[in-house]
């Protein structure tokens, strides 16, 4: 019996895009950014125990690929896990809960290997997740009330909407801009080129998860109240 319910919760259908997309986009930043230092010529990858004096070891690149795949398996399940728990907490708590999930997830993908830029695209996709899970628990997911309590939540999803899509578009230059991969690399134009292809690559999947799990289901939230106000 306990085995069939953690079955069942592993592959909760409602939780499966989250978790898919948060185990995906780790094991895809984490490739690309191997990819990019193996088209160098690199045989191993340094840690930061590596740079830090404290261990004399680079783990190879086959090693490490297949640590990124064992954890992008251990992302995707602890997620379906978690998931369908902390969709019963609070606005407050959730945010709280999935601010220390994602820094325990940088962390561990940090361990494997060092990359200061790919803890900013790994840290991006955990905020879609999460901020995902909150705005369907607070705007999202509430019943319908009186009218007047109708007319202030399409307001605000309608405010929150104009909020995100200016935040969701500048976001991935923020995270890491063609300036910031340009000051380490300035003399390396090969390697510009291929670290600006990895960083538009992370762009991109950083805006499709800001659309189906912020942006699309607010929209679809406001249609809907629109045709029932």
């Amino acid at each position: 019996m306990f085995f069939w319910k953690a079955i069942k919760t592993a592959f909760n259908w409602s939780s499966v895009p989250f978790s898919l997309y948060l185990a995906f986009g780790f094991f895809l930043s984490q490739l690309l950014n191997i990819q990019v230092y193996k088209a160098k010529g690199a045989t191993s990858l340094q840690t930061w125990f590596m740079a830090a004096g404290i261990l004399n070891y680079q783990p190879s690149v086959k090693l490490v690929k297949f640590l990124c795949l064992i954890m992008a398996v251990f992302i995707f399940f602890l997620c379906q896990f978690l998931i369908p728990k902390i969709r019963l907490f609070s606005g407050e708590r959730m945010l709280t809960t999935g601010i220390l999930i994602s820094v325990i997830f940088c962390i561990i993908s940090q361990l494997i290997f060092s990359s200061v830029m790919r803890l900013s695209y790994e840290f991006s996709f955990c905020l879609i997740v999460f901020t995902g899970l909150i705005v369907y628990q607070v705007f999202i997911q509430p019943v319908q009330g009186e009218l007047g309590q109708n007319l202030r939540v399409y307001q605000e999803l309608w405010d929150l909407l104009k909020i995100l899509i200016p935040i969701c578009i500048g976001f991935p230059i923020l995270m890491s801009g063609g300036g910031f991969i340009a000051y380490f690399y300035m003399r390396e134009q090969e390697f510009l080129r291929v670290q600006l292809y990895r960083h538009i690559a992370m762009a991109l999947y950083f805006e499709i998860g800001a659309a189906l799990f912020l942006l699309l289901p607010i929209l679809r939230k406001i249609l809907y109240m629109r045709g029932n106000l």
